[in-house]
């Protein structure tokens, strides 16, 4: 059966807490309160994602079916609020399908970190 999570590795990265400010500041502009039920419920799943992405300091399980909403909030994030390449491909880098080892995503990710 195919796995239906992906683990973020947050230990000794300085991406995990970037990636909690992207996230909480894309929820309050996309999803805010008061909006439909529908909205409502997203807003809740992502806040409580972001709570457990910076609360989590070793390695972060996610759904597969949050990684879109993630993407999209990075992407909104460099285009919107802060121009950095390096960091946004980081940050992507650190939740894209992992085809790599654990040890060279960690490599690649600590490399675009420090740029």
């Amino acid at each position: 059966m195919k796995k239906r999570t992906f683990s973020i590795d947050c230990t000794n990265n300085k991406l995990c807490p970037k990636l909690h400010k992207v996230l909480t500041l894309f929820i309050n502009n996309a999803f805010p309160p008061n909006g439909s039920d529908c909205a409502q419920a997203t807003r809740s799943s992502l806040l409580e994602l972001s709570e457990k992405i910076k609360r989590d300091t070793n390695s972060c399980e996610i759904s597969a079916r949050q990684r879109p909403l993630l993407k999209t909030a990075i992407i909104w994030y460099f285009d919107e609020i802060e121009v950095s390449n390096n960091q946004r491909q980081a940050l992507l880098l650190l939740i894209a399908k992992q085809k790599k080892t654990k040890l060279q995503l960690k490599k690649d990710t600590t490399e675009l970190a420090k740029q």
